[in-house]
């Protein structure tokens, strides 16, 4: 069984699409699919997760799927290894440390 949230940009977000569907599996509580939605309420985007793995407690996908319904192109991740709580800083995952890279 699944949960379906239907998701607006808020006011001022700096994000690229102003609606989302997501789709959660009750019964892990996870992301399992995801649609994102241009000015017209049109899916341009999709992202599809697969292979769930929880190690040490952690919910991890190991296989996820985004594509541009348009073009068809896609991008396709696949884990090969998981390693939590690794002793990375937390100040890595801010939005600048992705923009900018290590």
């Amino acid at each position: 069984e699944h949960l379906v949230l239907k998701l607006s940009r808020r006011e001022g977000a700096d994000i690229n699409y102003p609606t989302l569907t997501a789709t959660i599996a009750r019964a892990t509580l996870t992301v399992e699919a995801l649609d994102y939605h241009d000015e017209k309420g049109e899916v341009v985007t999709t992202e599809r997760r697969t292979q769930l793995d929880s190690t040490d407690g952690h919910n991890t996908y190991r296989d996820v799927m985004v594509t541009d319904t348009k073009t068809k192109a896609y991008t396709h991740i696949k884990v090969h290894s998981i390693v939590n709580n690794s002793g990375i800083s937390r100040k890595v995952f801010t939005k600048r440390w992705a923009e900018r890279g290590m």
